[in-house]
């Protein structure tokens, strides 16, 4: 189960301040010079957002010399507006309600001391200080007596984000000694309210993510809210980092994020933990659909040692695979039917071709390692007999998963055009490399069929559609979901393809420098042959595609696929494509939020 806390997300202030700077952007277009006066809000990806648009970030007023200029949520001093002032510089005034209600309570205690309770290099209480004649900041106990002064009045005020339980101490210490002291309450509460909410849903899950910029005041304290409540706490300002995490899927998971995070980055770590989760009890479901069906075959089989072995090695095989594809189906099938339906055996059936595809896939490409386990035909010492075998057990696994589906009548012909489908990619696959091709663009068209084929239909497309129709899905729905699984299927492949090269041995679950010493034909290598230098060129011909490559080979393409721009392009494709997948998911009345988690669960993925 997936949980996210209401109140996470900007506050009005950095709401307010981003959807006026945003709406200058037209002006920039128009050729004005527009100033941000430091960081608008605490968060990088917010920042490099805007500094690509065009506005340009200043730390000082006097960096600031015509044109425009935003101040931030947090505020700045006095002295900057007097300034923007002689510099005839138009003022773009963000500064929160609540930071300026503070401004105004400092400014008019002339001849007092103004104590501010907060962190001294934050921006909004460098910003208060500024309208202090005579302030002073405490950040712990032990600066509140020093800070005390007998011969003015006190005025004690808060950073709006201060920790209250630190607020409320200061404030006893303070009223303890002078009793006249004012004291402003000035925290915000909706920022405590968001804790103390984040606190009681850390409390009752299994895992938290607390969404926030390591440089933000009010989101460090809610991590270190969150983690005093429960032990899995991971601190993230992006989905990118989220998915580099390992987290565990079990019990429940909740969502905080803190006020200077967007609600477009703590939506999109939403659903993408909507998936996963999906998937985790997909996988679990299947796993457990497999167990039972391997053991009756194999106790069918208890008489006929042959047979028996064979269905181990497939068993064993099939086991601890990713399960996209029969999570597929079941997604498949929930988006189509209101009513509960049983897709296990459909996906088991899946799955089922999979495994045995891909044995046949291992004897094609010569690889001797599959989900970090030693593949069928490699086992033998002697060569042919190994092949010979594979091919048999991999047939078997064919046989028995058409067997499956045969016992659903309405999923079987479209399961069979799959299987074609497949198939076709698959003998492109392997005749490409030894076929002559006139130019890049044919190159380009034979590569983007190969991804359609052989991973679109057979990994998203298929097992998708085999699930729509299971569950009565209308035409159009099925045509909606095909727009949706194709684009991203080949978005799937060429991250595939970006990992084959760029991961590790471990993380793959098979050799490093299987995807080279094969040739294998990827939008990567045609990118980099149109457009690596001489002697690029014969670096490419001398290491991709030779069976005796080793690490230095493996460094060197990577360094070739780096610096001709391939892996940029590579990953440029699976952005645009990612977004046509993107549109179409829009169109659809149910589960877009999970759809939209298996778009980034694809394209982020890391294995």
């Amino acid at each position: 189960m997936i949980n996210l806390l209401h109140e996470s997300g900007f506050c009005c202030g950095v709401k307010a301040a981003v959807h006026k700077t945003d709406a200058l952007a037209e002006n920039l277009a128009r050729g004005e010079k527009i100033f941000l006066f430091g960081d608008l809000v605490n968060n990088r990806h917010v920042m490099a957002r805007l500094k690509h648009a065009g506005f340009v970030v200043a730390q000082t007023a006097d960096e600031i010399y015509s044109g425009c200029v935003i101040i931030r949520a947090h505020g700045v001093g006095r002295d900057a507006y007097e300034i923007f002032a002689k510099k005839n510089i138009r003022i773009v005034d963000c500064t929160c309600e609540k930071v300026k209600k503070i401004h105004k309570i400092v400014s008019e205690r002339v001849n007092s001391r103004v104590i501010i309770v907060g962190k001294k290099n934050h921006p909004e209480v460098l910003g208060i200080l500024g309208w202090c004649d005579d302030g002073v900041v405490v950040e712990n106990e032990n600066e509140i007596a020093p800070a005390l002064c007998e011969k003015k009045p006190l005025c004690v005020v808060a950073q709006t984000t201060c920790n209250k339980d630190f607020w409320e101490k200061s404030v006893a210490i303070i009223k303890g000694k002078f009793p006249d002291a004012e004291i402003f309450y000035t925290l915000c509460d909706i920022t405590a309210k968001r804790i103390e909410k984040a606190v009681e849903m850390a409390k009752n899950s299994h895992s938290m993510v607390v969404v926030g910029d390591k440089k933000s005041a009010n989101s460090v304290e809610l991590f270190e809210a969150c983690k005093s409540a429960c032990t899995n706490v991971f601190f993230v300002s992006s989905l990118e980092e989220l998915a580099a995490e390992n987290i565990s899927f079990a019990g429940e998971i909740g969502i905080a994020g803190s006020a200077s995070s967007p609600s477009e980055t703590i939506e999109e770590i939403r659903e993408f933990l909507l998936f996963s989760h999906f998937l985790a009890v997909a996988k679990s479901e299947i796993e457990d659909e497999c167990e039972h069906f391997f053991a009756q075959k194999i106790e069918k089989s208890s008489d006929n040692l042959f047979i028996k072995n064979a269905l181990h090695d497939l068993h064993n095989l099939n086991k601890n695979g990713k399960r996209i594809r029969g999570a597929m189906v079941k997604l498949g099938i929930e988006i189509a039917s209101e009513n509960e339906k049983n897709y296990s055996q459909i996906a088991m059936a899946y799955e089922i071709f999979q495994t045995a595809i891909l044995i046949h896939d291992d004897i094609i490409d010569k690889s001797s390692l599959r989900r970090g386990k030693k593949t069928i035909h490699a086992r033998e010492n002697n060569t042919h007999f190994g092949i010979s075998r594979a091919i048999c057990v991999g047939d078997y696994g064919l046989f028995l998963a058409n067997n499956i589906i045969s016992k659903f009548p309405k999923t079987a012909e479209f399961f069979s055009e799959v299987q074609l489908k497949t198939i076709e990619g698959e003998i492109m696959d392997v005749i490409l490399p030894h076929s002559p091709i006139a130019n890049h663009d044919e190159y380009s068209l034979c590569v983007n069929k190969i991804y359609e084929l052989k991973t679109a239909w057979y990994t998203l497309a298929g097992p998708l559609m085999l699930g729509a129709i299971c569950g009565g899905a209308s035409e159009e729905l099925i045509e909606n979901l095909r727009e949706i699984a194709l684009p991203l299927g080949m978005a799937y492949q060429i991250k595939d393809d970006l990992l084959g090269i760029f991961a590790s041995e471990k993380i793959l679950g098979k050799p490093a420098l299987s995807d080279i010493i094969e040739k294998k034909q990827t939008i990567l290598y045609g990118f980099a042959k149109l457009h690596a230098t001489s002697e690029q060129q014969k670096l490419l011909e001398s290491h991709y595609g030779n069976p005796r490559a080793d690490n230095t080979s493996l460094e060197i393409i990577r360094n070739i696929f780096t610096k001709t721009g391939a892996k940029k392009f590579a990953e440029d494709e699976i952005i645009r494509l990612s977004q046509s997948s993107l549109g179409t998911i829009e169109k659809l009345q149910k589960h877009r939020d999970l759809l939209r988690g298996l778009v980034h669960f694809l394209t982020l993925r890391r294995y």
